[in-house]
């Protein structure tokens, strides 16, 4: 990885392109068996047909753990929305489309939302052991098909490039409930974007015909998973209050 160039940093790792190859290191404590995970869920959905980078190795660099793909060139909607503002509709509809798609997959063999979810809110360190039993006991409540999700879905995981939307970032999919990953990137955007958010939601559940009350029941538990997560304390505080709040 000598002469690489540095593109982009995100909250998990540092992302490089060489020979056109991106290479994602990723920080510490994430584990080579980590990086694996991923890699395994993003070819799972790459062989499932959908848009996205293909994978071509994981190893480990001077003890950091290195994921080797694809590169797609191209901005991310995110970024295109930003500088074309009066778009914003346009391409929250384009998302939708692409998270519709991933929702049509149903057989796939990844990692279940609901054991995932629960691991998540038992790390929660705001929550006290009542209030982390009560949200996962409402959560396994729930009855649904189970679906692939993204986990990490919102406008900047969405690559523009010449021939179409590519979607980056799998290592949040789980198969679950196709309305808790809705809600999960309704809780993205709501956290510093509440207009965007308000868009989102509504758009998407016109589209598909879903009750917006589906999606946000999911809204107490995934603000406690969300706890797990590296959040600063405004956010922390805003999660707090989410899901303890019903």
């Amino acid at each position: 990885m000598q002469h690489i160039d540095w593109i982009a940093e995100g909250n998990s790792a540092h992302v490089y392109l060489d020979d056109n190859k991106i290479y994602k290191r990723f920080k510490p404590p994430i584990s080579l068996d980590t990086a694996r995970h991923e890699a395994k869920k993003q070819q799972l959905a790459h062989a499932a047909g959908l848009p996205v980078p293909d994978v071509y190795e994981v190893f480990d660099a001077e003890g950091y753990a290195v994921l080797v793909m694809e590169y797609v060139p191209g901005l991310s909607i995110g970024q295109l929305a930003l500088r074309e503002p009066g778009r914003l509709a346009e391409y929250i509809d384009r998302s939708i489309q692409l998270q519709l798609a991933i929702h049509q997959i149903v057989h796939i063999e990844i990692e279940s939302m609901v054991e995932r979810l629960h691991s998540q809110i038992k790390r929660a360190p705001r929550l006290n052991e009542y209030e982390k039993n009560r949200l996962v006991t409402r959560m396994e409540s729930f009855q649904f098909v189970s679906r692939l999700c993204h986990g990490d879905f919102h406008l900047h995981n969405l690559i523009q490039t010449e021939t179409g939307i590519s979607i980056i970032d799998w290592m949040d999919a789980s198969l679950g409930d196709a309305h808790a990953d809705i809600c999960r990137t309704y809780l993205l955007y709501l956290e510093k974007y509440p207009e965007l958010a308000e868009s989102y939601i509504s758009r998407y559940c016109e589209k598909s015909e879903t009750s917006r009350d589906e999606v946000l029941k999911w809204l107490p538990i995934l603000a406690a998973a969300r706890l797990s997560e590296s959040v600063d304390s405004n956010q922390s505080n805003y999660l707090y209050a989410l899901c303890t709040s019903s």
